[in-house]
Order: structure tokens, then sequence, then C-alpha cells
């Protein structure tokens, strides 16, 4: 990870506004203001809010980005809860549905594109949290005629988005043209949209003479379609949101034809949830109590041919009154026989043709939809893949914790095991922490691993593996999560020391744990730990004190704790990683180390079946500390260091600032710390002239007595 603000808790986003975001009071706060200004175009801003939030997003534009449009295909994936959002290698975010945040690091570019963020973002957010707070997606594009909302549901290439437009041409107000967003406010169903541009496919210019000189964009899938903008397009109006009062549900068949006939609400709902997305138990309920409200309102199965302009012109006269229209059927026109909804007891004033009073569905009114038949509910998709089962678990034993993991791949869940091994197998304790790591065979990652990035708030924290693998952890739960592409997760090295490592440092604190970038060597029960910046020579002085009779614990990081009083350290993972130029002080790496990539950076690997004296389990009591200065003296010189350095220096060693709860924890390791001598040997390139004075650090009692 490298020492440094790696989680950048130090991010500072002080700009905030308050909105509705389709219904929902939310909050925003980011150190962009073309953030904010997106935001006003999407949401309606609320200059004195009267409630908390419901739901708070924090934004933070890292100014070292460097990434640049056109932007490639977002990727999406979660468990449970928590859901990555990857933009692009260096702009992502984290949503945590149990807290309703979310929390993201962008690039200036993505930040700055205002653009991006009305079409792709803030809809993926409200998409995915709004179901958290009452927000139900639709499948549906919505118009206005004479304050009446129509909404245009069916399926993909059903129409939805070319009738959207051409009511909209044909005086509609425009809402939406594929998703629109309901929820109750005053005890009444609402629809809303969202300031994305209308998509139609290149084959609209044959109905619409306004885009025969127009050309087609290109989508970073390929996919090509008009994309207007209706905020500009001339005749349009765009409306916020509407009373939905009907339902069309739109079939596109081949010939001339206009087949207007009523459909039975529990069709009209069954059709309306097929094409939502898996949620849990709860947001789910939530979801079909709002659609069997609003299926109380007139729904109709179009089935037509027609030219759009046709097809909308009928529509519009048909529901540009408040009244139900007859059935049609070309020309002719028949009385329409009522769909029977049936009430439950307690729900007060019997409602007006099958609505409240007022004529509108609440949302507070209990409903039992009766159809012909019984409702068979299609299966929800899990594009997310958030309901991933994870059939390999074991309890595992790591840094005298039990940590619960658990996998839907027999090859990741081999691997971290052999990783674990070290720390004593399976264990039967109740489990600390909670890991799971799902295997993504679709993304086409390969090593050489990616440059990664993190962005935390408190209790909250993920890295982003490029764009399309991560790792996220919510300390609260006590639970981290993972998708790895299947690639990468091959790399039993780099999946330990770029994979299991990052989750380990993201969930040691929660565990009892101070992190600190440094080796370790032990003497029985005595540790020394040895630090230095990367190329200071750590890993490979600490692997040759194996010769003089030495333990080797730790290359990267140890974990200090305080149990009974007495300071421990843990070593990490996977000791054994080393630069290719080592080999000249340790030849025999050349037969027996594994070579591993991380960006343009190649690291040799000694496995564990191959090293010579695997490195203990148990924790070992530190009784030294030494920082080596490589290159700094042809003759070896080693200094104490006084208490004020010293504890400079410690805070250096930090791998990453955490949160505020485990400052206290912190303080009272480095109280304990601080205890033990310390010192800074300067020596010439030869990592084994650092290495001889390992045995009598540990050994000393006095300054006086280090030799060597």
């Amino acid at each position: 990870m490298g020492v440094g603000d790696f989680l950048r808790k130090g991010a500072q986003t002080p700009l905030t506004e308050h909105y509705l975001m389709a219904g929902a009071p939310g909050s925003i706060s980011t150190n962009s203001e073309p953030i904010l200004a997106a935001a006003r175009d999407c949401f309606c801003l609320l200059e004195t809010p009267s409630c908390e939030p419901w739901l708070y997003l924090r934004f933070w534009v890292d100014p070292k980005g460097t990434t640049q449009h056109p932007w490639p295909k977002p990727f999406f994936r979660g468990l449970d809860h928590l859901i990555f959002a990857g933009f692009d290698s260096q702009s992502s975010m984290l949503i945590d549905l149990r807290s309703r945040r979310a929390i993201g690091r962008f690039s200036p570019a993505m930040g700055a594109d205002c653009a991006y963020w009305k079409a792709v973002i803030f809809p993926v957010l409200i998409s995915i949290m709004g179901a958290t707070v009452g927000i139900t997606e639709l499948h549906c594009g919505c118009v206005v005629k004479g304050g009446t909302g129509l909404l245009l549901a069916g399926p993909s290439q059903s129409g939805k988005s070319t009738l959207a437009w051409a009511m909209a041409q044909a005086g509609c107000g425009y809402v939406s043209d594929d998703r629109t967003y309901s929820s109750e406010s005053d005890g009444r169903l609402v629809a809303w949209g969202l300031p994305s541009l209308l998509k139609l496919r290149p084959g609209a210019a044959h109905w619409f003479p306004d885009l025969k000189h127009a050309r087609p964009s290109t989508a970073p899938n390929g996919e090509q379609a008009f994309r207007i903008d209706p905020d500009h397009w001339p005749g349009m109006t765009r409306l916020r949101n509407c009373d939905p009062r009907w339902l069309v549900y739109l079939e596109r068949q081949e010939g001339a034809a206009f087949d207007l006939a009523p459909m039975s609400p529990s069709e009209a709902a069954n059709r309306l949830e097929g094409d939502m997305i898996a949620e849990t138990r709860e947001a789910a309920d939530a979801q079909r109590r709002t659609i069997e409200n609003l299926v109380r309102f007139p729904c109709w199965r179009l089935r037509y041919g027609e030219p759009p302009q046709g097809v909308a012109e009928k529509l519009a006269r048909l529901f540009g009154e408040d009244r139900q229209p007859a059935r049609v059927h070309g020309d002719v026109q028949e009385r329409i026989v009522r769909v029977v909804v049936s009430f439950g007891s307690g729900t007060g004033v019997p409602p007006v043709n099958g609505h409240g009073q007022d004529g509108r569905a609440t949302a507070n009114d209990t409903t039992t939809i009766v159809s012909e038949s019984a409702v068979v509910r299609t299966p929800r998709q899990d594009p997310l893949r958030r309901f991933t089962p994870t059939p390999f678990t074991a309890n595992v034993s790591l840094l005298g914790r039990t940590v619960r993991f658990a996998t839907d791949s027999s090859a990741i869940f081999k691997r971290a095991l052999r990783a674990f091994e070290r720390y004593g197998g399976t264990s039967v304790s109740r489990p600390d922490f909670l890991w799971r790591i799902i295997n993504e065979p679709r993304v086409p990652m390969q090593p050489p691993w990616p440059e990664r990035s993190a962005f935390s708030d408190d209790g909250l924290r993920f890295i982003n593996i490029g764009q399309r693998s991560f790792v996220a952890v919510d300390l609260d739960a006590r639970e981290g999560v993972g998708f790895l592409a299947e690639g990468l997760a091959s790399d039993e090295a780099g999946f330990a020391t770029f994979f299991l490592d990052d989750v380990l440092y993201l969930t040691a604190g929660i565990l009892g744990f101070v992190a600190l970038s440094s080796a370790c060597v032990a003497l029985d029960e005595k540790g020394l730990l040895v630090f230095g910046p990367p190329n200071s020579g750590k890993t490979t002085s600490c692997y040759l004190a194996k010769v003089l009779g030495l333990e080797f614990l730790a290359d990267q990081a140890v974990f200090l704790e305080i149990a009974a009083d007495k300071l421990r350290a843990w070593g990490d993972l996977l000791p054994g990683v080393f630069r290719p130029e080592t080999i000249q002080f340790l030849p025999e790496l050349e037969a027996l180390a594994l070579p591993f990539r991380y960006r343009d950076l190649t690291f040799l690997h000694l496995p564990a079946d191959r090293f010579p004296a695997p490195p203990r389990t148990r924790p070992v009591n530190p009784t030294g500390c030494v920082f080596l200065g490589r290159g700094e003296s042809s003759v070896p010189n080693l200094v104490p260091l006084s208490g004020g350095e010293f504890r400079r220096r410690l805070a250096e060693s930090l791998p990453f600032k955490d949160d505020p709860r485990f400052a206290l924890r912190q303080a009272e390791v480095f109280r304990a710390l601080e205890k033990v001598p310390a010192y800074h040997l300067a020596f010439g390139s030869d990592p084994a002239a650092a290495a001889r004075f390992f045995p009598s650090l540990l050994n000393a009692r006095s300054p006086q007595e280090v030799t060597g």
C-alpha cells in the first residue's frame, strides 16, 4: 500500500447541498462545484430542508487523477448491502444500502462531466439506492397530458422512447422515456423523471424528419443511437414529476394496427415487477406494494404497428381527459368491462371507481388484486450479483482471531486456505469478521495487477483494483466483500499480496490491531521490527538473518496488539516477496522463486513449500526496532534514536490513516513500542551487512552491547 493517506481520510468535501431526489430527501457533500451543478439539474434543490436526509452522498474529486473522456462502460457488482460502481480505473464509488450512504472518488475530468453525472451516475444511484427509501424504479416512459400522467411500459424495443418523444412533439409534457421512479408523497403516488438524454435508435430517422440530417452517436459498448436533450429541443417541455393516472403496456407488431384493450391489475403488476432487479425481501415487498397501488389505475395493453406519430396522436386524445377511454380497435369503440379490484377491510372509506375518494390510488390502502388466474411472478434478475451463493465456507484462524471466509469459487477457497495455513488453519471459535469473495469469470483481466486506489468514510472503505475488481469493508457490520477477476485470482502470489493483504489491512483496526509497514525477525519470543522505505533491504536482510539463527516473521507488515498488558506482533500473510535485483545477494531465488507483476513492476515470490524454514504462526514480543538506511554509509553505522525522532518515524510507518475510533489503541501501542530500544542503521548496498546486527539487537540490554 505504501505509507501515507491511502484511504484518503484527509479528503475534504466542504460543499454540501440538500435535494429532493425522486421524492426522497438527500444530501451531497463534495469538493466539486460541477457535481453540485449536475445535481441541481437532476433533483429539486432544498434551500431549507425540513428533515434529516434519507440518502447521504459524499464524492471527492482527486486533483491528481488523470483519466479522460470517453468513459468506458461502467461496472456494477455487490453483495448484500455493499455495492461497488466502477466508472473507470480512477473513478468509482461504494454504496452502503444499510446506512443509505454512497462514497466515491473521481478524476477531475469525470467530476467536471455534468452530462455524464446526469445521464449515468445519478440515475444509477437512484436505481440502486431507491428501494431502501421507498422509491420504485419502473421500466417505463412517462408523459403528461392535461395534468394526467401516462406511463408507457414494455420490454426493450417496444417503442417506449419513440412514443414518448412523439407524444412530447404532439404537445404532451415529457417526464422520461425509459426509466421512471415512483414514490409516495402525502399519501399519493408520484412519478419522477431524471434529466437523462432521450435515446432513439437509428431507425427512428425513418419516422421523424428532424432526425434525417442528424448523426447517431456511438456509446462505449458500440451501440448507436440519437441522444436528445429534452431541455433544449424545440417544442419539448420537460417536467420533473407528475401524478400517474394511466398505464399502457406496449406490444409492437407488424402491420398497421392499433388495438387498445384493458389489462388486469395482476397481469400489469407481474409485468412491471418482471423488469426489476433482485432486492432483499423487505425492499421487494415495499416495491410490490407500490406497484399494487399503481395498478389500481386503469391498465391497458396496446398492440400497434402504426407510425409513432399516429399512435401518439390517438393516445394523447384518448388519455388527455380525466376519464376512462373506451376500448379502441381500429375505429371501433366498445364499452369497457371494469376489472374487479377487491379492497381489504380497514381501508377506511370505500374507493371511488377502484381508487381513493379523489380518484387517485393511495399508498396507504391495503389491497388484494383479484385475477382470473393466480399471479405467477417472474424471478427477478440479479445483474449486480448481490445474492450470489457462497457455498465454500470455513472459519479460519487469523492473527489469533477467527474470520469466516466464504466464496463461490473452489479455486479461490483453496488458495485462501493455503495463505491462512501459517496461522493455524480452521477454527471452531465464533467468527469476529466475515469475508466474502466472489469470482468474476466474465472480466478479462490478467496480470500484471492494475493500479489500485481507495476511498473511505466513517466505518466504510473500499479499494478498486482497476475498474472491474474491488474489495470493500463495512467495519460496523464486521463484513468485507470483494469481486475479483478470475485471471487475477488465479495468480496465487498476487492474490495473497495484492488482495488478501489489502483485506487484512482494511480489517485490522476492527479486529483490534495496529498495522505498521515493517519487517520482523524473531528469536524465541522476542521480535525485532525492521523498518525502511521501499528497496531499503528489509526483506532480504530478514531472509539472510535465518542463517544467523533467527526466524523470518514478516517482510511487509506487522500487526500489533496489547494482550494481557503485553505488546505482541504478528506477521503478515506472505513473507517472502523480493525484488528481482535481490538475486545478486540471494542467487538461490533464481531457481526457487516465482515471478508476479504489479503494473510495470516485477516481484519474486518464494512459495511456502519452497521456503527453507516456514515462518512461525505465533506472535512475538517486540524488544527492539531498527530503521534501515541503505546506501548511506560504506561502513555500517548504528545510531540510537531519540524518543521524539522515534515517534516521528513510527507515525510515518503507518500504512494509512485509520478511523478516529482507533486512535486510542494506536496511541497505546505506540507508547508500549516507545519503551523498546530503537536505532538507525546506515550501511552500504549489501543487506547482509544489516542482517549481521539483528542478533545482537535482539539480545542487547543497552546500545553498547550491539555489535555487527
